[in-house]
């Protein structure tokens, strides 16, 4: 299915077509040249906003490779560690506190930090220092300390992505507006039966379905540890389905999805502390089977 800009960049290469036949013509101040140069930034804008997707999916995949190698690694060394502490050693107590395998980023952020101080002060009271699947602990924490800043590109690339996203859109809205008002104008000035109104027989007219709106999120609100979202009146208009999706960060693999209340909101969870929940709303119809909103990163507090 194509999406909403491939729809309304078809209906402009067919709208060219015709306005060349008189390409003097203007409506609402705009000519065949704006009408053109309207066109090209929509191309511009959907060819930045797949740059931008695919810059952010890399980022995505860089970051779920560190958190996976951190998860592992946090449970071998745990277990590296119990064979090395004797039970009756007080260490053994800093051992006993890093042997849950975390599930989230946040817990796994919590958990390597203590296996990193855990692993010190073990390594300070052996005469070689403990080496777990190849890694030091000095090597250890020193990929750790290179994490944040993976962070930081991602949640830019995620603002690039965002931003893209909603240029796209605008544009997107601009010209399907210039499409139709060039209609309407060319069919009252042409008629029937002139080679210019009979020329409007190759211009999709969209009589049927229209594109979906997108479902704007109007604000997200912690309660306890549930997430209630509201919506902006009247958007999401022409979709008939609606969804909320929902994705935390080191727990689920693909957004999650509820049925969108746009009347009353949603409330999604609970979470847990500490964890990072990305949100964004989906919506469609026939026409066009996935229009998304711009995602947004809450972490509970």
């Amino acid at each position: 299915m194509p999406l909403s800009w491939q729809i309304t960049e078809a209906r402009a290469l067919q709208t060219q077509g015709v306005w060349a036949l008189s390409s003097a013509f203007t409506v609402a101040g705009s000519g065949l040249t704006d009408h053109a140069n309207l066109l090209g930034d929509l191309r511009n804008s959907a060819v930045g906003a797949e740059n931008a997707a695919n810059l952010l999916d890399t980022e995505d995949g860089i970051l779920r490779t560190e958190y996976e190698f951190f998860r592992k690694m946090n449970v071998a060394i745990a277990g590296r560690l119990d064979s090395e502490v004797p039970d009756e050693d007080p260490l053994q107590r800093d051992v006993d506190q890093i042997r849950t395998a975390p599930d989230s980023r946040a817990a796994i952020d919590e958990r390597t930090l203590k296996t990193i101080a855990c692993w010190q002060k073990v390594n300070a009271t052996l005469p070689n220092p403990i080496v777990v699947r190849g890694t030091t602990a000095a090597v250890y924490e020193t990929r750790w300390n290179a994490l944040p800043p993976k962070r930081q590109s991602r949640e830019t690339k995620a603002g690039d992505w965002r931003v893209a996203a909603s240029n796209l859109r605008a544009v997107d809205r601009s010209l399907d507006r210039l499409n139709k008002t060039w209609y309407q104008a060319w069919a009252s000035e042409f008629p029937s039966g002139t080679p210019e109104g009979d020329a409007l027989a190759g211009v999709d007219t969209e009589s049927g379905t229209a594109a979906p709106e997108i479902l704007e999120i109007a604000a997200i609100v912690q309660q306890g540890l549930s997430l209630k979202v509201t919506y902006v009146p009247d958007t999401g208009a022409h979709a008939t389905v609606l969804n909320l999706q929902f994705l935390v960060e080191g727990v689920n693999g693909d957004f999650q999805t509820v049925k969108a209340e746009p009347a009353t909101g949603n409330v999604i969870g609970p979470f847990a502390q500490g964890q990072i929940v990305r949100i964004r709303t989906d919506v469609g119809n026939s026409r066009d089977h996935s229009e998304l909103s711009a995602e947004q990163a809450v972490t509970i507090a």
